[in-house]
């Protein structure tokens, strides 16, 4: 379906530059967790 709507969008004039962000999403939110868990770690040590 993801594809669908990406070629939906394109359709409708969204530039590639303005999808980036949506094609960039996972990676964020990996590093987000990546850096929640290094913090986590580090609030756990007495």
């Amino acid at each position: 379906m993801l594809p669908e709507l990406i070629e939906d969008v394109r359709r409708d004039g969204v530039t590639d530059a303005e999808l980036e962000p949506l094609f960039r999403s996972a990676e964020g939110y990996l590093r987000m967790w990546e850096r929640a868990e290094a913090r986590a770690a580090v609030l756990r040590q007495p």
